[in-house]
């Protein structure tokens, strides 16, 4: 049986001033696909700043860990569908933040 592979499936930068709201939105979106979601500081040579690293759900992890002639029907069913709802949130969280500019 395969293990499930911990490797984080997108991260996502939180928006400066806004970082609580930000993190709240994408806990309740990314935990509703059975996702882990930790927050953490990327250092650049700039300085630190909080971003979101978000993790498929095991079941997720171990499809992904198969050779794609491997997987079930089922499995690819139920890959290809986390993947949108996936995709979504990401669309989403771009609208999310949109709000938040301040350059106009």
């Amino acid at each position: 049986m395969l293990k499930s592979v911990k490797r984080s499936w997108i991260t996502h930068c939180l928006e400066l001033g806004f970082e609580e709201e930000c993190k709240e939105w994408l806990v309740d979106k990314y935990t509703d696909i059975d996702c882990i979601v930790k927050k953490k500081s990327a250092k650049h040579e700039f300085g630190s700043y909080p971003i979101i690293e978000v993790y498929p759900p095991g079941y997720i992890s171990v499809i992904r860990a198969k050779l794609e002639e491997d997987r079930t029907e089922e499995e690819e069913l139920k890959y290809y569908d986390w993947i949108d709802k996936a995709n979504k949130i990401e669309e989403e969280y771009s609208k999310f933040i949109s709000r938040f500019d301040t350059l106009d």
